[in-house]
């Protein structure tokens, strides 16, 4: 299996075409009253990402999930960028960020250079000693960006503020709750039906 150098980055990330944003800083961020608590031993974290970033990996060698496109064929390096907790600890919303060589981009003026993609999971298990299961949050994807400081700030400012701002064709909030709402874990991102293609969005970089 492919050796990819593990980095771990505590911030978050999306980006938008095709979705309804609406609303004013004060209308997208979360209340206050209903603000994301929730901690973890270091050791439950530390095993946790190891066993997340074994199981992006296992996704890129095999091509599933969001990993089947040409770009992620010459991912070198691939960073668990954020993992936040159910106040119970089974379940998690994880952000992954691959860094890329250039060599996957057609027709670029860089080749020897790099580039940053983006992508977040939900994960569920059912207890603690259980393996985790991830699933791909196919919503929002980032592609192609030369910095991996603005690929993250962007997944951060969209998740802890525009998620509950997407709007489905009825002109409805598709998932009610950004990440960072102690209510999200009950919300209806965990539901299948929310898992669709025609609500799919994609980004990228300059």
């Amino acid at each position: 299996m492919q050796n990819f150098t593990r980095v771990i980055y505590l911030i978050v990330a999306i980006s938008i075409s095709a979705i309804t944003l609406s609303g004013c800083n004060g209308e997208r961020a979360t209340p206050k009253e209903f603000k994301y608590k929730s901690s973890v031993q270091d050791s439950l974290y530390q095993s946790d990402l190891e066993s997340l970033t074994d199981l992006v990996d296992s996704l890129i060698v095999k091509k599933e999930g969001p990993f089947f496109p040409q770009r992620f064929q010459q991912t070198q390096k691939v960073s668990i960028d954020t993992i936040l907790y159910s106040p119970e600890l089974l379940q998690s919303f994880l952000i992954v960020v691959t860094e890329n060589t250039n060599q996957s981009v057609h027709l670029t003026e860089n080749p020897e250079g790099i580039h940053y993609n983006a992508r977040a999971f939900l994960g569920n298990r059912d207890s603690l000693n259980s393996p985790w299961s991830i699933d791909w949050f196919i919503i929002i994807n980032l592609n192609y960006y030369s910095s991996y400081g603005e690929i993250s700030d962007k997944m951060k400012d969209l998740y802890f503020y525009d998620l509950k701002t997407l709007k489905n064709r009825a002109g409805e909030s598709r998932y009610k709750y950004n990440v960072n709402d102690i209510r999200f874990w009950d919300g209806p991102a965990w539901d299948d039906g929310n898992q669709m293609l025609e609500h799919h969005i994609s980004g990228n970089g300059g």
